[in-house]
């Protein structure tokens, strides 16, 4: 059975798949131009991610500026594999 993924749900398979396809950390300015979305849609997924552990939102800094890293989870990974795999 295929299911149908409202337009939040896919900003969040996105997030996810775009971190695993890639392998290395994201910040949130990189995902919102790479999945195409805005930031005050973005957060808000990514947090939730977090939640649930699928991803991991770590601090970073250079000299001058604060910044987060996104990564994926190996939980993350397993939930996109299972998400992935119910839309065919």
């Amino acid at each position: 059975m295929k299911h149908k993924f409202v337009k939040s749900d896919r900003i969040k398979i996105n997030i996810l798949n775009t971190l695993k396809e890639t392998g290395k950390p994201f910040s949130y300015y990189q995902l919102t131009k790479c999945i195409k979305t805005t930031w005050n849609s973005l957060v808000p997924n990514c947090y939730f991610l977090s939640a649930l552990d699928l991803i991991k939102i770590t601090e970073g800094s250079s000299p001058g500026m604060k910044f987060k890293n996104i990564w994926i989870t190996k939980k993350g990974v397993k939930a996109l594999d299972k998400l992935t795999k119910s839309e065919d």
